[in-house]
């Protein structure tokens, strides 16, 4: 199949100050799949790049990504270039000891399809006093390997 290739160019907020660009090509068949049905990305062995919004979802972002590799449903790439989907991972803090964990599908094109309502974990000794670790297992357990079976 001869392929025609998409370039979509994302502006982004680097840590730090400044801004950089991201160039992501996308083939005529992701790109078909992305724009009619994008539940369809979603699908066992796909792969997916985590993005991590602000610092505090940073903090429990190693636990998510573990808990997301072991459970092995999809493959997680390092490069969002390589990725079929997207999860925006999470985490508010607001709250003085409790965590609140959530996610956000989108296409390649920046395009949300679909989000997690959100599980909050508190401080306690069951999960080692460390609400991040357990707010990112929750979600995992609670509501992707109920959702995507």
């Amino acid at each position: 199949m001869k392929a025609m290739f998409f370039t979509l160019v994302a502006l982004f907020f680097v840590l730090g100050g400044g801004y950089s660009q991201e160039t992501v090509t996308m083939d005529d068949e992701l790109l078909k799949v992305s724009r009619e049905n994008p539940i369809e990305l979603t699908k066992k062995g796909n792969k997916v790049f985590v993005e991590i919004p602000d610092e505090a979802s940073l903090s429990g972002e190693r636990y998510f990504l573990d808990a997301l590799e072991e459970w092995g449903y999809w493959e997680i790439v390092s490069e969002k270039s390589e990725a079929h989907f997207i999860i925006v991972f999470s985490i508010d803090k607001k709250a003085m000891l409790d965590k609140t964990a959530s996610v956000v599908f989108k296409t390649l094109e920046d395009k949300e399809f679909k989000k997690s309502k959100p599980y909050r974990a508190s401080t306690n000794a069951f999960n080692g006093y460390n609400a991040f670790r357990a707010a990112a297992i929750k979600i995992v357990d609670k509501y992707f390997k109920k959702e995507f079976k």
